[in-house]
């Protein structure tokens, strides 16, 4: 489910880096191509006009087709995340609540062996090192496990084998469980972990392109009535590349934007 959402969120991440670089593609035409053109006197005034005008309409269409990314598409993938987040942050506290009970059951178990081993000096003696530290975790305040040599034996040999035995299986299966919950508590936090950056890049990647948005459809109000006014104002060679220039200046920075977000994407 993470994985599936997780490639949702790039592909629409990649198609907003797409769009950006279509639009940017028909502005920098515009502010290199068709500018220069506009204002060389080299070519028949119908000829730069009409260059405008079909620029200014390629720039509208393409302001509108590359308006994708900007539609529900966002929203649907950041409210499927935060609903997977949620799903993974419950079982993950579910989980954690389940496995608490378990270990302190096995603790408590593993608490009432210690203290009788503790009186054992002679089983006490052989355990191992690791059993020693092991079970250091679970013992009575201000007990320990240390040699006993010179302690009396209060039981005999074959009580003290079922003691160990007893108390082996124990640990063995505290430490096996122990092991057992942590690793699916680390597996349910990184997935949580990654959902959450997901969702965040997400909601960063609204942000952007909320801004975008308004620029896009600026884009596109603003070729258009380039496009009505070329129309209207025929061959007036002087007002027309006036008013290119001016709309260059406005591409121009725009399309630094877009520059700047294709290249900050990850």
């Amino acid at each position: 489910m993470h994985d599936m959402r997780s490639k949702k969120y790039y592909k629409l991440f990649n198609q907003s880096r797409t769009a950006a670089n279509n639009l940017y593609s028909v502005l920098d035409q515009f502010v290199t191509v068709i500018v220069p053109l506009a204002q060389n006197t080299n070519y028949p005034v119908e000829r730069r006009v009409k260059s405008v005008k079909n620029a200014a309409d390629k720039i509208a269409e393409a302001a509108e087709a590359n308006a994708g990314p900007l539609d529900s598409g966002v929203d649907e993938v950041i409210r499927e995340l935060n609903d997977l987040y949620e799903q993974v942050t419950e079982a993950e506290e579910s989980f954690e609540k389940e496995s608490k009970q378990v270990l302190e059951e096995l603790s408590e178990k593993i608490t009432k062996l210690a203290a009788k081993i503790k009186e054992n000096g002679k089983l006490s003696d052989r355990l191992s090192a690791g059993s020693k530290e092991f079970l250091s975790r679970f013992k009575s305040k201000g007990s320990s496990f240390t040699s006993s040599n010179n302690e009396e034996d209060t039981e005999d040999e074959g009580e003290d084998d079922a003691d160990k035995m007893t108390l082996n299986a124990a640990i063995e299966k505290l430490d096996s469980l122990d092991k057992e919950i942590k690793s699916k508590l680390a597996a349910i936090r990184r997935t949580g972990s990654d959902v959450q950056v997901l969702v965040e890049k997400c909601r960063g990647l609204v942000s952007k392109l909320g801004n975008f948005g308004v620029i896009w459809k600026k884009i596109s109000n603003d070729a258009t009535l380039l496009s009505e006014y070329i129309t209207k104002n025929g061959l007036n060679e002087k007002t027309i590349v006036s008013k290119v220039v001016a709309e260059s200046e406005v591409y121009e920075k725009i399309k630094r934007s877009l520059d700047e977000y294709t290249l900050r994407v990850d």
